[in-house]
Protein backbone atom coordinates (compact mmCIF):
# COMPACT_ATOMS: atom_id res chain seq x y z
CA UNK A 1 0.00 0.00 0.00
CA UNK A 2 1.28 3.46 -0.88
CA UNK A 3 -0.11 6.50 0.84
CA UNK A 4 0.31 9.93 -0.73
CA UNK A 5 0.18 13.09 1.37
CA UNK A 6 0.31 16.84 0.67
CA UNK A 7 1.87 19.36 3.04
CA UNK A 8 -0.35 21.92 4.78
CA UNK A 9 0.96 24.70 2.52
CA UNK A 10 0.34 22.60 -0.61
CA UNK A 11 3.94 22.99 -1.75
CA UNK A 12 5.24 19.45 -1.07
CA UNK A 13 4.11 15.86 -1.51
CA UNK A 14 5.19 12.69 0.27
CA UNK A 15 4.90 9.04 -0.74
CA UNK A 16 5.17 6.17 1.73
CA UNK A 17 8.18 3.92 1.12
CA UNK A 18 8.68 0.23 1.88
CA UNK A 19 10.79 1.08 4.94
CA UNK A 20 9.35 0.07 8.33
CA UNK A 21 7.10 2.51 10.16
CA UNK A 22 9.18 4.83 12.30
CA UNK A 23 12.23 4.63 10.04
CA UNK A 24 14.14 7.76 9.02
CA UNK A 25 13.28 6.90 5.40
CA UNK A 26 9.62 5.97 5.81
CA UNK A 27 8.57 8.71 3.41
CA UNK A 28 10.03 10.22 0.26
CA UNK A 29 9.13 13.89 0.06
CA UNK A 30 9.34 16.22 -2.92
CA UNK A 31 9.18 19.97 -3.39
CA UNK A 32 9.47 21.63 -6.81
CA UNK A 33 11.68 24.44 -5.52
CA UNK A 34 13.66 22.87 -2.67
CA UNK A 35 14.13 19.33 -3.97
CA UNK A 36 13.34 16.37 -1.78
CA UNK A 37 14.66 13.64 0.43
CA UNK A 38 13.69 11.05 3.00
CA UNK A 39 11.85 11.78 6.25
CA UNK A 40 10.31 9.86 9.12
CA UNK A 41 6.64 9.54 10.03
CA UNK A 42 6.66 12.51 12.42
CA UNK A 43 7.57 14.98 9.67
CA UNK A 44 4.42 14.17 7.64
CA UNK A 45 2.02 13.32 10.47
CA UNK A 46 -0.12 16.45 9.99
CA UNK A 47 -0.09 16.33 6.18
CA UNK A 48 -3.33 15.62 4.30
CA UNK A 49 -3.85 12.16 2.80
CA UNK A 50 -4.79 12.60 -0.86
CA UNK A 51 -4.58 9.04 -2.05
CA UNK A 52 -3.91 5.42 -1.23
CA UNK A 53 -2.53 3.07 -3.85
CA UNK A 54 -2.97 -0.66 -3.45
CA UNK A 55 -1.51 -3.46 -5.49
Amino acid sequence: MREIRVSPDGESVAIRSDAPEGSWNAWGFFNAVNGGGWVGDAQVADWTVVGVLTT
